[in-house]
Protein backbone atom coordinates (compact mmCIF):
# COMPACT_ATOMS: atom_id res chain seq x y z
CA UNK A 1 0.00 0.00 0.00
CA UNK A 2 1.44 3.12 -1.09
CA UNK A 3 2.19 5.48 2.16
CA UNK A 4 0.29 9.28 1.96
CA UNK A 5 3.58 11.24 0.88
CA UNK A 6 3.95 8.90 -1.88
CA UNK A 7 0.45 9.12 -2.78
CA UNK A 8 0.50 13.18 -2.45
CA UNK A 9 3.46 13.39 -4.88
CA UNK A 10 2.02 11.71 -7.26
CA UNK A 11 -1.29 13.58 -6.86
CA UNK A 12 1.07 16.80 -7.31
CA UNK A 13 2.84 15.32 -10.40
CA UNK A 14 -0.33 14.44 -11.55
CA UNK A 15 -2.33 17.59 -11.69
CA UNK A 16 0.74 19.47 -13.02
CA UNK A 17 1.24 17.51 -15.84
CA UNK A 18 -2.58 17.07 -16.67
CA UNK A 19 -3.18 20.85 -16.07
CA UNK A 20 -0.58 21.65 -18.39
CA UNK A 21 -2.06 19.44 -20.90
CA UNK A 22 -5.71 20.57 -20.42
CA UNK A 23 -4.29 24.20 -20.10
CA UNK A 24 -2.20 24.31 -23.22
CA UNK A 25 -5.11 22.50 -25.26
CA UNK A 26 -8.07 25.16 -24.26
CA UNK A 27 -6.07 27.90 -24.76
CA UNK A 28 -5.41 27.21 -28.24
CA UNK A 29 -9.09 26.00 -28.55
CA UNK A 30 -10.03 29.37 -27.15
CA UNK A 31 -7.76 31.27 -29.63
CA UNK A 32 -8.59 28.83 -32.62
CA UNK A 33 -12.41 29.31 -31.35
CA UNK A 34 -12.32 33.20 -31.54
CA UNK A 35 -10.21 33.18 -35.18
CA UNK A 36 -12.80 30.79 -36.76
CA UNK A 37 -15.81 32.30 -35.07
CA UNK A 38 -14.68 36.16 -36.40
CA UNK A 39 -14.00 33.65 -40.07
CA UNK A 40 -17.01 31.62 -40.65
CA UNK A 41 -20.11 33.27 -38.57
CA UNK A 42 -22.76 31.60 -36.46
CA UNK A 43 -24.23 29.37 -38.76
CA UNK A 44 -21.34 26.87 -39.63
CA UNK A 45 -20.83 26.31 -35.79
CA UNK A 46 -24.17 25.79 -35.46
CA UNK A 47 -24.77 22.99 -37.85
CA UNK A 48 -21.39 21.69 -36.53
CA UNK A 49 -23.13 22.06 -33.41
CA UNK A 50 -26.42 19.59 -34.48
CA UNK A 51 -23.84 16.99 -35.25
CA UNK A 52 -22.19 17.38 -32.42
CA UNK A 53 -25.56 16.06 -31.10
CA UNK A 54 -25.39 13.33 -32.86
CA UNK A 55 -21.84 11.95 -32.36
CA UNK A 56 -21.82 12.70 -28.52
CA UNK A 57 -24.73 10.72 -28.17
CA UNK A 58 -23.20 7.37 -29.85
CA UNK A 59 -20.19 7.79 -28.42
CA UNK A 60 -21.65 6.69 -25.29
CA UNK A 61 -22.45 3.04 -26.56
CA UNK A 62 -18.85 2.72 -28.33
CA UNK A 63 -16.82 3.22 -24.93
CA UNK A 64 -20.02 1.76 -22.62
CA UNK A 65 -18.19 3.01 -19.60
CA UNK A 66 -14.81 0.67 -19.89
CA UNK A 67 -12.53 3.25 -20.14
CA UNK A 68 -13.71 4.09 -16.26
CA UNK A 69 -14.04 0.86 -14.98
CA UNK A 70 -10.10 -0.34 -16.42
CA UNK A 71 -9.34 2.73 -13.92
CA UNK A 72 -11.21 2.05 -11.61
CA UNK A 73 -10.79 -1.77 -11.17
CA UNK A 74 -8.51 -3.58 -8.39
CA UNK A 75 -7.59 -6.90 -10.07
CA UNK A 76 -7.04 -6.40 -14.01
CA UNK A 77 -6.09 -9.18 -15.88
CA UNK A 78 -4.83 -9.10 -19.86
CA UNK A 79 -7.83 -10.39 -21.74
CA UNK A 80 -10.17 -7.52 -19.29
CA UNK A 81 -7.72 -5.10 -21.81
CA UNK A 82 -8.53 -6.94 -24.81
CA UNK A 83 -12.02 -7.56 -24.53
CA UNK A 84 -12.49 -4.44 -23.74
CA UNK A 85 -10.50 -2.89 -26.77
CA UNK A 86 -12.16 -5.41 -29.88
CA UNK A 87 -15.83 -4.74 -27.95
CA UNK A 88 -15.25 -0.84 -28.26
CA UNK A 89 -13.44 -0.83 -32.01
CA UNK A 90 -16.11 -3.37 -33.47
CA UNK A 91 -18.65 -0.70 -31.91
CA UNK A 92 -16.75 1.76 -33.65
CA UNK A 93 -17.17 0.09 -37.03
CA UNK A 94 -20.29 -0.36 -36.30
CA UNK A 95 -21.72 3.16 -35.44
CA UNK A 96 -19.58 4.62 -38.14
CA UNK A 97 -21.89 2.15 -40.83
CA UNK A 98 -25.20 3.15 -38.44
CA UNK A 99 -24.47 7.31 -39.11
CA UNK A 100 -23.74 7.00 -42.36
CA UNK A 101 -27.46 5.05 -43.42
CA UNK A 102 -29.26 7.61 -40.72
CA UNK A 103 -27.45 10.72 -41.50
CA UNK A 104 -30.22 12.02 -44.34
CA UNK A 105 -32.91 11.34 -41.62
CA UNK A 106 -30.93 13.23 -38.97
CA UNK A 107 -30.51 15.95 -41.25
CA UNK A 108 -34.31 15.96 -41.94
CA UNK A 109 -35.09 15.90 -38.08
CA UNK A 110 -33.46 19.37 -37.74
CA UNK A 111 -34.51 20.33 -41.37
CA UNK A 112 -30.45 21.51 -42.11
CA UNK A 113 -29.70 19.85 -45.77
CA UNK A 114 -25.55 21.01 -45.42
CA UNK A 115 -25.69 18.23 -41.74
CA UNK A 116 -26.19 15.28 -44.09
CA UNK A 117 -22.50 15.15 -45.84
CA UNK A 118 -21.50 16.97 -42.31
CA UNK A 119 -22.04 13.88 -40.47
CA UNK A 120 -20.74 11.04 -43.10
CA UNK A 121 -17.63 12.67 -43.10
CA UNK A 122 -17.53 12.64 -39.11
CA UNK A 123 -18.34 8.86 -38.65
CA UNK A 124 -14.98 8.21 -39.09
CA UNK A 125 -13.77 9.62 -35.84
CA UNK A 126 -16.25 7.08 -34.24
CA UNK A 127 -13.67 4.12 -35.49
CA UNK A 128 -10.50 6.50 -34.34
CA UNK A 129 -12.26 7.02 -30.52
CA UNK A 130 -12.71 2.88 -31.01
CA UNK A 131 -8.88 2.70 -31.38
CA UNK A 132 -7.69 4.68 -28.02
CA UNK A 133 -10.65 4.12 -25.62
CA UNK A 134 -9.05 1.09 -24.05
CA UNK A 135 -4.63 2.85 -24.41
CA UNK A 136 -6.19 5.93 -22.61
CA UNK A 137 -7.76 4.41 -19.59
CA UNK A 138 -4.21 2.31 -19.03
CA UNK A 139 -2.03 5.30 -19.41
CA UNK A 140 -4.27 6.89 -16.69
CA UNK A 141 -4.29 3.70 -14.47
CA UNK A 142 -0.58 3.83 -14.70
CA UNK A 143 -0.64 7.41 -14.11
CA UNK A 144 1.23 8.74 -17.00
CA UNK A 145 -0.25 11.75 -16.51
CA UNK A 146 2.89 13.13 -19.18
CA UNK A 147 1.91 11.19 -22.04
CA UNK A 148 -1.86 11.89 -21.87
CA UNK A 149 -0.89 15.94 -21.58
CA UNK A 150 0.83 14.92 -24.75
CA UNK A 151 -2.12 14.08 -26.23
CA UNK A 152 -4.10 16.46 -25.66
CA UNK A 153 -1.66 19.29 -26.75
CA UNK A 154 -0.60 17.61 -30.27
CA UNK A 155 -3.96 16.82 -30.87
CA UNK A 156 -5.27 20.23 -30.31
CA UNK A 157 -2.18 21.65 -32.75
CA UNK A 158 -2.47 19.56 -35.66
CA UNK A 159 -6.20 20.22 -35.35
CA UNK A 160 -6.13 23.46 -35.25
CA UNK A 161 -3.50 24.14 -38.04
CA UNK A 162 -6.03 22.38 -39.93
CA UNK A 163 -8.90 24.03 -39.02
CA UNK A 164 -7.64 27.97 -39.60
CA UNK A 165 -5.89 26.76 -42.67
CA UNK A 166 -9.23 25.75 -44.11
CA UNK A 167 -11.18 28.39 -42.55
CA UNK A 168 -9.03 31.11 -44.58
CA UNK A 169 -9.07 29.23 -47.71
CA UNK A 170 -12.66 29.57 -47.60
CA UNK A 171 -13.87 26.17 -46.78
CA UNK A 172 -16.88 27.22 -43.99
CA UNK A 173 -18.46 24.45 -42.29
CA UNK A 174 -16.16 22.34 -43.56
CA UNK A 175 -12.56 23.94 -41.57
CA UNK A 176 -14.45 22.59 -38.40
CA UNK A 177 -15.49 19.55 -39.76
CA UNK A 178 -11.47 18.67 -40.67
CA UNK A 179 -10.67 20.24 -37.74
CA UNK A 180 -12.58 17.83 -35.32
CA UNK A 181 -11.08 15.19 -37.53
CA UNK A 182 -7.64 15.65 -37.50
CA UNK A 183 -7.52 16.21 -33.82
CA UNK A 184 -8.68 12.94 -33.50
CA UNK A 185 -6.06 10.95 -35.97
CA UNK A 186 -3.39 12.89 -33.97
CA UNK A 187 -4.76 11.98 -30.67
CA UNK A 188 -5.03 8.21 -31.77
CA UNK A 189 -1.40 7.92 -33.19
CA UNK A 190 0.11 10.00 -30.18
CA UNK A 191 -1.88 7.25 -27.77
CA UNK A 192 -0.27 4.68 -29.87
CA UNK A 193 3.21 5.61 -29.67
CA UNK A 194 2.82 6.71 -25.95
CA UNK A 195 1.55 3.02 -24.82
CA UNK A 196 3.28 0.15 -24.58
CA UNK A 197 0.36 -2.23 -24.43
CA UNK A 198 -0.92 -3.94 -27.60
CA UNK A 199 -3.89 -5.93 -27.95
CA UNK A 200 -3.89 -9.73 -28.30
CA UNK A 201 -6.66 -11.52 -30.84
CA UNK A 202 -8.35 -12.64 -28.00
CA UNK A 203 -11.97 -11.94 -26.70
CA UNK A 204 -13.32 -13.42 -22.97
CA UNK A 205 -17.05 -12.77 -22.46
CA UNK A 206 -16.71 -13.85 -18.46
CA UNK A 207 -13.89 -10.93 -18.45
CA UNK A 208 -16.16 -8.65 -20.24
CA UNK A 209 -18.82 -9.24 -18.03
CA UNK A 210 -16.38 -8.43 -14.64
CA UNK A 211 -16.01 -4.90 -16.57
CA UNK A 212 -19.80 -4.20 -17.53
CA UNK A 213 -20.92 -4.59 -14.01
CA UNK A 214 -19.51 -1.46 -13.27
CA UNK A 215 -19.44 -0.01 -16.73
CA UNK A 216 -22.91 -0.65 -17.49
CA UNK A 217 -24.01 1.41 -14.90
CA UNK A 218 -21.28 4.17 -15.87
CA UNK A 219 -23.08 3.99 -19.73
CA UNK A 220 -26.57 4.01 -18.11
CA UNK A 221 -25.44 7.71 -16.60
CA UNK A 222 -23.91 8.57 -20.02
CA UNK A 223 -27.10 8.41 -21.63
CA UNK A 224 -29.09 10.08 -18.97
CA UNK A 225 -26.61 13.00 -18.71
CA UNK A 226 -26.42 13.61 -22.36
CA UNK A 227 -30.51 14.09 -22.06
CA UNK A 228 -29.12 16.60 -19.24
CA UNK A 229 -26.18 18.34 -20.56
CA UNK A 230 -27.29 17.94 -24.73
CA UNK A 231 -30.65 18.74 -24.43
CA UNK A 232 -30.40 22.50 -24.79
CA UNK A 233 -28.55 22.43 -27.83
CA UNK A 234 -31.31 19.55 -29.74
CA UNK A 235 -34.10 21.65 -28.97
CA UNK A 236 -32.90 24.57 -29.84
CA UNK A 237 -31.64 22.85 -33.06
CA UNK A 238 -34.99 21.56 -33.59
CA UNK A 239 -37.12 24.66 -32.65
CA UNK A 240 -35.25 27.88 -33.20
CA UNK A 241 -32.53 27.18 -35.79
CA UNK A 242 -28.60 26.52 -36.67
CA UNK A 243 -28.20 29.81 -36.86
CA UNK A 244 -29.28 30.66 -33.44
CA UNK A 245 -27.67 27.65 -32.04
CA UNK A 246 -24.25 29.06 -33.48
CA UNK A 247 -24.90 31.78 -30.82
CA UNK A 248 -25.61 29.78 -28.06
CA UNK A 249 -23.05 26.77 -28.24
CA UNK A 250 -20.35 28.90 -28.53
CA UNK A 251 -21.40 30.52 -25.40
CA UNK A 252 -21.67 26.68 -24.22
CA UNK A 253 -17.96 25.93 -25.34
CA UNK A 254 -16.22 29.19 -24.26
CA UNK A 255 -17.60 28.41 -20.66
CA UNK A 256 -17.10 24.33 -20.83
CA UNK A 257 -13.45 25.28 -22.06
CA UNK A 258 -12.66 27.34 -18.85
CA UNK A 259 -14.52 24.36 -16.97
CA UNK A 260 -12.00 21.93 -18.90
CA UNK A 261 -8.90 24.36 -18.09
CA UNK A 262 -9.91 23.79 -14.11
CA UNK A 263 -12.01 20.81 -13.74
CA UNK A 264 -10.29 18.43 -15.90
CA UNK A 265 -7.52 17.63 -14.98
CA UNK A 266 -8.24 17.62 -10.77
CA UNK A 267 -10.98 14.88 -11.48
CA UNK A 268 -8.70 12.88 -13.72
CA UNK A 269 -5.96 12.36 -10.81
CA UNK A 270 -8.70 12.39 -7.95
CA UNK A 271 -10.17 9.83 -9.17
CA UNK A 272 -7.21 7.26 -9.50
CA UNK A 273 -6.34 8.29 -6.05
CA UNK A 274 -9.80 8.34 -4.33
CA UNK A 275 -10.30 4.54 -5.77
CA UNK A 276 -7.25 3.51 -4.15
CA UNK A 277 -9.13 5.11 -0.35
CA UNK A 278 -12.25 3.07 -0.80
CA UNK A 279 -11.69 0.80 1.93
CA UNK A 280 -10.55 3.54 4.54
CA UNK A 281 -13.90 5.52 4.49
CA UNK A 282 -12.80 8.60 6.87
CA UNK A 283 -9.91 9.54 4.62
CA UNK A 284 -11.86 9.33 1.70
CA UNK A 285 -14.31 11.59 3.17
CA UNK A 286 -11.36 14.16 4.16
CA UNK A 287 -9.90 14.06 0.85
CA UNK A 288 -13.46 14.39 -1.01
CA UNK A 289 -13.62 18.09 1.30
CA UNK A 290 -9.96 18.90 0.67
CA UNK A 291 -10.82 18.46 -3.21
CA UNK A 292 -13.75 19.97 -3.18
CA UNK A 293 -12.75 23.13 -1.36
CA UNK A 294 -10.07 23.32 -3.68
CA UNK A 295 -12.11 23.58 -6.58
CA UNK A 296 -14.86 26.09 -4.80
CA UNK A 297 -11.85 28.12 -4.40
CA UNK A 298 -10.58 27.47 -8.64
CA UNK A 299 -14.04 26.96 -10.17
CA UNK A 300 -16.32 29.77 -8.53
CA UNK A 301 -14.93 33.20 -9.64
CA UNK A 302 -13.61 32.09 -12.73
CA UNK A 303 -17.30 31.87 -13.83
CA UNK A 304 -18.99 34.26 -12.14
CA UNK A 305 -16.14 36.49 -13.25
CA UNK A 306 -17.19 35.55 -16.46
CA UNK A 307 -20.52 35.94 -16.38
CA UNK A 308 -19.90 39.26 -14.84
CA UNK A 309 -18.38 40.30 -18.09
CA UNK A 310 -20.15 38.69 -20.61
CA UNK A 311 -20.18 41.46 -22.98
CA UNK A 312 -17.06 42.16 -22.87
CA UNK A 313 -15.44 38.75 -23.47
CA UNK A 314 -18.01 38.47 -26.37
CA UNK A 315 -16.70 41.58 -27.93
CA UNK A 316 -13.28 40.92 -27.61
CA UNK A 317 -13.44 36.77 -28.51
CA UNK A 318 -16.06 36.60 -31.31
CA UNK A 319 -16.16 40.16 -32.57
CA UNK A 320 -19.45 42.50 -32.80
CA UNK A 321 -21.56 40.21 -35.24
CA UNK A 322 -21.90 37.87 -32.11
CA UNK A 323 -23.51 40.41 -29.52
CA UNK A 324 -26.62 37.79 -29.40
CA UNK A 325 -24.14 35.38 -27.50
CA UNK A 326 -23.56 37.79 -24.70
CA UNK A 327 -27.20 36.57 -23.02
CA UNK A 328 -26.35 32.40 -22.97
CA UNK A 329 -22.41 33.50 -21.84
CA UNK A 330 -23.55 34.95 -18.65
CA UNK A 331 -26.85 32.67 -17.73
CA UNK A 332 -24.03 29.66 -18.85
CA UNK A 333 -21.40 31.02 -16.53
CA UNK A 334 -23.55 31.69 -13.31
CA UNK A 335 -25.29 27.82 -14.43
CA UNK A 336 -21.67 26.74 -14.36
CA UNK A 337 -20.56 28.41 -10.67
CA UNK A 338 -23.28 27.06 -9.25
CA UNK A 339 -22.51 23.48 -10.21
CA UNK A 340 -19.06 24.27 -9.09
CA UNK A 341 -20.88 23.82 -5.37
CA UNK A 342 -21.22 19.88 -6.33
CA UNK A 343 -17.55 19.67 -8.45
CA UNK A 344 -16.05 16.50 -6.54
CA UNK A 345 -19.45 14.54 -6.50
CA UNK A 346 -19.31 12.59 -9.80
CA UNK A 347 -15.99 11.46 -8.87
CA UNK A 348 -16.27 10.67 -5.56
CA UNK A 349 -19.08 8.55 -6.54
CA UNK A 350 -17.23 6.84 -9.36
CA UNK A 351 -13.74 6.17 -6.48
CA UNK A 352 -16.32 4.67 -4.11
CA UNK A 353 -17.63 2.44 -6.90
CA UNK A 354 -21.20 3.74 -6.98
CA UNK A 355 -22.28 4.96 -10.92
CA UNK A 356 -25.90 3.86 -10.31
CA UNK A 357 -26.31 6.85 -7.48
CA UNK A 358 -24.81 9.12 -9.86
CA UNK A 359 -27.18 7.48 -12.83
CA UNK A 360 -30.04 8.05 -10.12
CA UNK A 361 -28.63 12.00 -10.07
CA UNK A 362 -28.71 12.44 -13.57
CA UNK A 363 -32.07 10.84 -14.40
CA UNK A 364 -33.89 13.13 -10.98
CA UNK A 365 -32.25 16.65 -12.82
CA UNK A 366 -32.76 15.06 -16.44
CA UNK A 367 -36.71 14.79 -15.73
CA UNK A 368 -36.87 18.66 -14.80
CA UNK A 369 -34.66 19.98 -17.72
CA UNK A 370 -36.12 17.92 -20.69
CA UNK A 371 -40.11 20.40 -19.81
CA UNK A 372 -38.11 23.01 -18.30
CA UNK A 373 -36.04 23.90 -21.54
CA UNK A 374 -38.67 23.10 -23.65
CA UNK A 375 -40.70 25.65 -22.20
CA UNK A 376 -37.71 28.37 -22.52
CA UNK A 377 -37.55 27.86 -26.04
CA UNK A 378 -40.65 29.78 -26.26
CA UNK A 379 -37.99 32.86 -25.62
CA UNK A 380 -35.72 31.79 -27.91
CA UNK A 381 -31.61 31.02 -26.64
CA UNK A 382 -32.22 33.75 -23.71
CA UNK A 383 -35.08 31.97 -22.26
CA UNK A 384 -33.18 28.24 -22.92
CA UNK A 385 -30.24 29.88 -20.92
CA UNK A 386 -32.02 30.95 -18.11
CA UNK A 387 -34.38 27.37 -17.98
CA UNK A 388 -30.25 25.99 -17.65
CA UNK A 389 -29.14 27.80 -15.02
CA UNK A 390 -32.42 27.12 -12.94
CA UNK A 391 -31.96 23.59 -13.52
CA UNK A 392 -28.02 23.85 -12.27
CA UNK A 393 -29.74 24.63 -8.91
CA UNK A 394 -31.54 21.31 -8.71
CA UNK A 395 -28.47 19.47 -10.54
CA UNK A 396 -26.38 20.86 -7.36
CA UNK A 397 -28.80 20.19 -4.57
CA UNK A 398 -29.76 16.85 -5.48
CA UNK A 399 -25.88 16.10 -6.05
CA UNK A 400 -24.85 17.26 -2.89
CA UNK A 401 -27.67 15.40 -1.03
CA UNK A 402 -26.79 11.72 -2.81
CA UNK A 403 -23.00 12.22 -1.99
CA UNK A 404 -23.61 13.20 1.87
CA UNK A 405 -26.08 10.43 2.22
CA UNK A 406 -23.62 7.50 0.83
CA UNK A 407 -20.41 8.55 2.43
CA UNK A 408 -18.89 9.31 5.82
CA UNK A 409 -19.10 13.55 4.77
CA UNK A 410 -21.58 15.67 6.82
CA UNK A 411 -23.80 17.74 4.55
CA UNK A 412 -22.51 20.52 6.85
CA UNK A 413 -18.89 19.95 6.20
CA UNK A 414 -19.30 19.90 2.81
CA UNK A 415 -21.73 23.17 2.27
CA UNK A 416 -18.45 24.92 4.42
CA UNK A 417 -16.20 24.22 1.94
CA UNK A 418 -17.98 25.73 0.14
CA UNK A 419 -19.31 28.80 1.64
CA UNK A 420 -16.31 31.39 1.87
CA UNK A 421 -15.56 31.13 -2.59
CA UNK A 422 -19.51 31.41 -2.28
CA UNK A 423 -19.39 34.83 -0.08
CA UNK A 424 -16.55 36.47 -1.70
CA UNK A 425 -18.43 35.61 -5.25
CA UNK A 426 -21.41 37.87 -4.23
CA UNK A 427 -19.50 41.01 -3.26
CA UNK A 428 -17.13 40.32 -6.49
CA UNK A 429 -19.70 40.21 -8.83
CA UNK A 430 -20.99 43.43 -7.66
CA UNK A 431 -18.02 44.62 -8.13
CA UNK A 432 -16.97 44.06 -11.39
CA UNK A 433 -20.69 44.89 -12.73
CA UNK A 434 -20.71 48.54 -10.87
CA UNK A 435 -17.03 48.96 -12.41
CA UNK A 436 -17.88 48.51 -15.77
CA UNK A 437 -21.26 50.27 -15.47
CA UNK A 438 -19.16 53.14 -13.75
CA UNK A 439 -16.83 53.47 -17.23
CA UNK A 440 -19.83 52.81 -19.60
CA UNK A 441 -20.51 51.24 -22.64
CA UNK A 442 -18.95 53.52 -24.79
CA UNK A 443 -15.66 53.50 -22.96
CA UNK A 444 -12.56 50.92 -24.96
CA UNK A 445 -13.99 47.53 -24.01
CA UNK A 446 -10.47 46.69 -23.17
CA UNK A 447 -10.41 48.98 -20.60
CA UNK A 448 -13.62 47.88 -19.13
CA UNK A 449 -12.85 44.10 -19.21
CA UNK A 450 -9.16 44.93 -17.85
CA UNK A 451 -10.75 47.32 -14.78
CA UNK A 452 -13.54 44.51 -13.83
CA UNK A 453 -10.72 41.24 -13.46
CA UNK A 454 -8.82 43.77 -11.60
CA UNK A 455 -11.49 44.90 -9.37
CA UNK A 456 -13.20 41.83 -9.02
CA UNK A 457 -9.74 39.74 -8.08
CA UNK A 458 -8.75 42.09 -5.32
CA UNK A 459 -12.34 42.07 -4.09
CA UNK A 460 -12.18 38.36 -3.83
CA UNK A 461 -8.64 37.40 -2.82
CA UNK A 462 -9.44 39.94 -0.07
CA UNK A 463 -13.18 38.71 1.21
CA UNK A 464 -11.91 34.94 0.66
CA UNK A 465 -8.79 36.01 3.47
CA UNK A 466 -10.95 37.51 5.93
CA UNK A 467 -13.58 35.08 5.28
CA UNK A 468 -11.60 31.48 5.43
CA UNK A 469 -7.48 32.16 5.80
CA UNK A 470 -6.84 28.11 5.12
CA UNK A 471 -9.43 28.68 1.13
CA UNK A 472 -7.17 31.50 0.58
CA UNK A 473 -3.82 29.88 0.88
CA UNK A 474 -5.24 27.23 -0.90
CA UNK A 475 -5.99 29.84 -3.66
CA UNK A 476 -2.56 30.96 -3.44
CA UNK A 477 -0.73 28.28 -3.77
CA UNK A 478 -2.42 27.22 -6.95
CA UNK A 479 -1.94 30.38 -8.40
CA UNK A 480 1.76 30.56 -7.04
CA UNK A 481 2.16 26.75 -8.67
CA UNK A 482 0.19 27.49 -12.06
CA UNK A 483 2.47 30.27 -12.34
CA UNK A 484 6.05 28.89 -11.77
CA UNK A 485 5.04 25.89 -14.17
Amino acid sequence: MKNPATRKQQAVAGVRWTMLGAVTSQVLNFIVLAILARELGPKAFGVVALAGIWVTFLQYFLSQGLGMAIIQRKDLEPNHLNSAFWLTLGMGVAIASITVTLAPFVSRFFNETELDRVLQVLSVSFILDGLVTVQAAILTREKKFKKLAARSVIGTVAGSIAGITLAYLGYGVWALVTKQLVTSSAIAVVIWAASSWRPSIRFSYSHLKDLWGFSMNVFARNIVSFLYIEIDKLLIGRFIGANQLGFYSNSKQLAQMLAAITRQPVETVTLQLLSELQTDRVRMANSICKVQNMMAVMLMPIFCGLASLAPEVVEIVFGPKWELAKYPLRYLSFSQAVSACSAVSFTALMANGRPALSLLHFAISAAFAVPSILIGTQWGIIGVSIAALVNSFLYTAVFITILCSTTEVSLKRYLLSNFSPAFSCIFMIASVIATTDFLGADSNVYLRAGSGISIGMIVYATLLRLSDKQSFETAKNIALKAINS
